[in-house]
């Protein structure tokens, strides 16, 4: 689509003369036509974009291959709004005409494939607190956030190499369940313990 617009390399891209957007604003390139959907959660800024002539839609870093995700793992992630924006991006699917839904993580899949995957990535959510909730619960005594950690819940196992890279997004993730755990008094933290209510 870029070189439908006449650019080429980065260099084409006059990057001093930037301006905002807001989500569902539509942006005119000429022949190419863009509908922006603000998808916060992943990160603040995180947006998907809607080509409306071929009816294609790019959702960014939800990921659709199965492989990994959701990812929230940064400090500005936020779980909540994340899941809202997949709910969103559910409802757009089913509300529009959708050729094909491309992910930064995976080859492009149709409208029905992309609402199949959108509800197991949705779902991923709630089953990841429902482990470590259930993990918790198991462990009468309470737990330290490095147990669960070692649980490898978010990352089924894999590890990075370093390691400690691994750890950190592990542990990242966990915390941001065992806030939204303890928001829904569902377990309680008395210093580095964690605890079932």
């Amino acid at each position: 689509m870029l070189k439908r617009e006449g650019i080429n390399d980065w260099s084409d891209l006059r990057l001093d003369n930037v301006i905002s957007f807001g989500s569902n604003e539509n942006i005119d390139l000429g022949v190419t036509q863009l509908q922006i959907l603000h998808l916060p959660g992943h990160s603040p800024g995180h947006s998907g974009v809607y080509e409306t002539e071929n009816q294609i839609l790019f959702i960014g870093d939800i990921d659709l291959s199965g492989k990994f995700g959701p990812w929230y793992g940064w400090w500005n992630s936020e779980l909540d709004t994340f899941k809202k924006s997949v709910e969103y991006v559910i409802d757009f699917v089913s509300r529009n005409e959708i050729s094909r839904i491309v992910s930064s993580h995976t080859h492009d899949v149709s409208k029905e494939e992309g609402i199949h995957l959108l509800n197991n990535f949705l779902n991923s959510f709630d089953a990841r607190e429902q482990q470590i909730k259930t993990y918790i619960t198991q462990k009468r005594t309470g737990v330290t956030l490095k147990q669960i950690v070692d649980q490898s819940i978010i990352y089924q196992g894999k590890q990075s190499d370093p390691p400690y890279v691994w750890e950190y997004f592990e542990s990242v993730h966990v915390k941001k369940h065992i806030e939204a755990l303890m928001k829904k008094n569902e377990v309680i933290s008395e210093g580095d313990i964690i605890f079932n209510t």
